[in-house]
């Protein structure tokens, strides 16, 4: 039963990945458009506001992913899908602003690197199991439930996000030395910026959860 949930997530992930994709590329293609008549013409409004509708369908498909994994008792992977869900709303309601700038790209082009990173993690656990048949071994002292992928999984992604995003911090102050003014951002990079700190904070809060998550069952291998 589990193993036919992990290859149904992976797959519904890669529908959205591919949706999303679209998405984006409708995106920059309505954002040059826009930038050579120097207006949304009827035409870009129309398309953008049926952009800002795929999108919605999008968040739709995320929370539902959510919640397979949180049935499949990964709560790492189900915290990340609820943020993706949380993105793709916060572009759908920019692009019914008319919003198509840098911000908003910068915003689905990291939908786009989380789901890849979910698809990998998924499509690893997957192969383990084709070359392991045998569940990883659960703790002790008290029954574990059964993991659609084992923590180390989630622990991966979660350093491999941690070290993405510091990378991204970084380029953003060789981008701009005198970040901590702010001075010299436009509102654009004042909140691409601001969106960065964020993440940095969720995902050192998820590196906590995990961490108790790993006390917990050392506790419980103890008993």
């Amino acid at each position: 039963q589990n193993q036919k949930l992990l290859l149904h997530v992976e797959q519904e992930i890669e529908k959205l990945l591919q949706k999303q994709i679209k998405i984006n590329q409708k995106t920059l293609a309505i954002d040059a458009e826009a930038r050579e008549e120097g207006t949304f013409t009827s035409k870009l409004r129309r398309q953008v506001r049926d952009l800002a509708r795929n999108q919605d369908e999008a968040a739709t498909h995320a929370l539902s992913l959510n919640e397979k994994l949180v049935k499949g008792h990964v709560p790492i992977f189900a915290a990340v899908m609820k943020q993706i869900a949380e993105d793709m709303e916060k572009v759908s309601k920019e692009l019914k602003r008319r919003n198509t700038d840098e911000f908003v790209q910068e915003i689905e082009e990291d939908i786009v690197r989380r789901l890849k990173d979910l698809l990998a993690a998924l499509r690893a656990e997957r192969k383990r199991r084709q070359e392991d048949p045998q569940p990883p071994q659960g703790g002790g002292g008290q029954p574990q439930k059964p993991r659609l992928v084992p923590i180390p999984a989630e622990l991966e992604m979660l350093l491999r996000r941690q070290e993405y995003l510091r990378s991204k911090h970084l380029q953003f102050q060789q981008r701009f030395p005198n970040l901590r003014s702010r001075e010299e951002l436009n509102r654009t990079q004042r909140r691409i910026y601001e969106r960065l700190s964020q993440q940095q904070g969720d995902n050192a809060r998820l590196m906590d959860e995990m961490r108790k998550e790993l006390f917990q069952n050392q506790g419980n291998d103890n008993k």
